[in-house]
């Protein structure tokens, strides 16, 4: 059976796709191939509703929301600040039960490698091949390049979802709480309120390695809980993850490069479609996959021209956000990281979504650090306008 579209890798990109051309392209041959077991692999995805401005969220891609709040908050020695607005969360395994029955076992092959694509063919690793007219590549970020390693920090993160002993009176997530202590970089818990008794809590850190020591975190997280007054009395289920967050341009040249010397359009963190400081992805998701969807003719040409625009969007907020990591990782030390972040959560509601989403004009970037205490010494903030790789290693 030759195909529309094959989309190879069931992360968020690929599965998002797959599910929003089944419901809103049903007459496409569309073949969703995942190497594992299940979709969506362990994360947890967030993202806020103003990302998607006018447009909104497609009702099928709504269906996939796990939960949703009308508020949120965030934490910091010296300031405390609450905003109402909608944030939704999607659960790992319930983005693999919803998209899993939208496509049914046709459309969805789990547990099958691929050996190699091209832009309409996917080898199989059991010698089979499949014929399509557009090929995706959806796999991940794959290995990283020497200069882009280089150029990397992580924000790195172990969760736990938990059902405490009685209810945690959170009404909705708190984004970052950084009344903690700054260790291994900038550390925040994040909290997101399942139901009264359920809850993610999750230990971060902005960290200059992707070294994880899980059993240390659950500690961690463990005091957090009972600092708290929360006695937990079951864990769930676990994440856990090293993402990366690029400091210079090495790093996004690494993905582009891979982009322009392949035929095979690729979506997702191996084509750079992230946000290079918070690392999240919906929000970039979306508009493109929608973009896909709209195409009168899915072929692997007008796909790679989609995206191309897309990323070149993606690219122009790129130099900005870079600034702002090295600040963040080089500017200040480890355990002061933490005041680049509230520094920035003083300014505007309206700026701060406008970041979230990847989208801020010109005057936003200036107010960023317009005003008030600058978060790091003038100097050093300055230094880092322009990328420099022999500072790199000792931040």
């Amino acid at each position: 059976m030759d195909w529309d579209v094959v989309i190879v890798g069931g992360g968020l990109w690929g599965g998002l796709l797959a599910d929003r051309l089944a419901a809103a392209r049903p007459e496409l041959r569309t073949l969703l191939i995942e190497k594992g077991a299940h979709l969506g692999g362990l994360p947890t995805w967030s993202f806020h509703e103003s990302d998607f401005g006018a447009a909104g969220i497609p009702d099928s891609t709504r269906e996939l929301i796990s939960r949703s709040w009308e508020t949120q908050e965030v934490r910091f020695p010296g300031l405390r600040k609450a905003f109402q607005t909608r944030y939704h969360s999607i659960r790992s395994q319930d983005f693999h039960e919803r998209v899993s029955k939208r496509l049914g076992q046709d459309r969805l092959w789990l547990g099958v490698g691929v050996a190699g694509l091209t832009p309409d063919q996917v080898a199989l690793e059991s010698g089979e091949m499949i014929s399509a007219r557009c090929v995706i590549d959806a796999r991940g970020a794959g290995k990283l390049g020497a200069g882009a390693r280089a150029s990397t920090g992580y924000q790195k993160f172990v969760g736990l979802d938990v059902e405490l002993e009685s209810p945690h009176g959170l009404e909705g997530p708190v984004i970052m709480d950084a009344e903690v202590d700054q260790i291994d970089g900038y550390r925040f818990i994040y909290l997101l309120p399942w139901s009264e008794r359920e809850l993610l809590i999750e230990d971060t850190r902005y960290s200059d390695g992707p070294e994880i020591d899980q059993p240390a975190f659950e500690v961690a997280i463990r005091q957090y809980a009972e600092n708290q007054g929360w006695k937990i009395r079951t864990v769930k289920r676990r994440e856990a993850a090293a993402l990366p967050i690029p400091r210079d341009p090495r790093f996004c040249a690494d993905s582009d490069h891979r982009q322009a010397n392949s035929l095979v359009p690729a979506i997702g963190m191996r084509a750079g479609h992230f946000h290079p400081t918070t690392g999240y992805s919906v929000c970039y998701a979306l508009p493109l996959i929608e973009s896909i969807v709209a195409l009168p003719r899915i072929d692997t040409a007008s796909v790679r021209e989609i995206l191309a625009q897309g990323t070149g969007e993606i690219r122009s907020q790129r130099g900005f956000f870079l600034f702002l990591n090295r600040m963040l990782f080089r500017a200040s030390p480890p355990e002061l990281r933490y005041r680049v972040f509230r520094r920035f959560y003083e300014n505007p509601d309206s700026l701060v979504f406008r970041f979230y989403s990847g989208r801020l004009g010109s005057w936003d970037r200036a107010r960023v650090f317009l005003g008030g205490k600058p978060p790091v010494p003038v100097m050093r903030g300055l230094r880092c306008l322009f990328p420099n790789p022999s500072k790199e290693r000792t931040s």
